[in-house]
């Protein structure tokens, strides 16, 4: 009875620990919309932690590890485009995408249930 008890709080605490890394990431996504060096750290973070977290946490790592490198396409992709001028337009059409996503996701992680495609192009759905 006692080490089931045990177990339950290390499980507990592991969970913790995890949901402060993924909230630490999502943090780091968020203010990488300002600050790009932060996403930079948030990426390597969640290719760090990735494999060791619970299955429903894999799915926001994979998900934000997702977000940053389509974000990044996209905006070489809006770059390319500033010669035809709609490049601003795809820069805030991504910017908008980008903040979907990292408000969904976190708004998912704090529920406590996974995203339910992490390889989608979309919004995890």
């Amino acid at each position: 009875m006692i080490d089931d008890k045990q177990n339950l709080k290390e499980s507990i605490s592991d969970i913790e620990k995890f949901l402060t890394t993924q909230r630490i990431v999502y943090g780091l996504f968020a203010i990488g919309f300002f600050i790009l060096p932060s996403a930079f750290a948030g990426l390597i973070v969640a290719y760090i932690v990735r494999k060791d977290a619970q299955a429903w946490l894999k799915t926001h790592y994979t998900y934000l590890i997702r977000t940053f490198w389509i974000m990044a396409l996209y905006i070489l992709i809006s770059v390319l485009s500033m010669i035809i001028l709609i490049g601003p337009l795809l820069i805030f059409a991504s910017g908008l995408w980008f903040v979907a996503r990292i408000v969904l996701g976190w708004m998912a992680m704090e529920k406590g249930v996974p995203i339910e495609n992490p390889q989608s192009w979309w919004l995890g759905k």
